[in-house]
């Protein structure tokens, strides 16, 4: 699956129809689940420090 980015986010938030920035929401989404679920626990993706 083709993730959005952050970029593209900036670029719709001015152009975007209300259908298009509900699916940018979806697919923001299923980009985060994505990322917490399948790499969660990799070093290389997230590093937490404590403050």
């Amino acid at each position: 699956m083709n993730y959005p980015t952050f970029f593209d986010a900036v670029r719709l938030a001015d152009t975007a129809s209300p259908r298009e920035v509900a699916e940018f929401r979806q697919l923001w989404q299923w980009r985060v689940r994505s990322l917490l679920l399948e790499h969660g626990d990799a070093p290389e993706v997230f590093m937490v420090t404590p403050l």
